[in-house]
């Protein structure tokens, strides 16, 4: 998340739990970035493979480089408008915390 708010690209390396998902959010929803791929024999990320994702994300010229971060720019403006005074994100965690004084004043 803040790597979207802040609109630098990822080299997703999931190891558990719902980092799986957060990847190919990342690579194939969001496209700020890419995923690292396993060894099909023995299932190791090598370091060549984190060092072509790096490379790939980082190259200045490079067609995926340029993509990722054109995209990672658009989130990145699209999580401060959300945030901002007025936005989505504040209008919901203002009624939030609304709801939760209202609930503890009531208890």
């Amino acid at each position: 998340m803040e790597s979207l708010v802040c609109g630098v690209p990822v080299v997703a390396f999931p190891q558990w739990s719902d980092q799986k998902t957060n990847a190919k959010l990342i690579e194939q929803v969001w496209k700020i970035g890419v995923r690292v791929v396993e060894d099909e024999a023995d299932g190791i990320v090598t370091g060549g493979e984190i060092r072509r994702c790096v490379e790939m994300v980082m190259e200045s010229n490079g067609e995926k480089a340029k993509e990722v971060r054109r995209n990672g720019e658009k989130w990145k403006i699209m999580a401060k408008d959300a945030s901002k005074e007025g936005g989505p994100s504040d209008t919901n965690l203002k009624a939030f915390l609304n709801a939760t004084l209202l609930s503890t004043m009531n208890d």
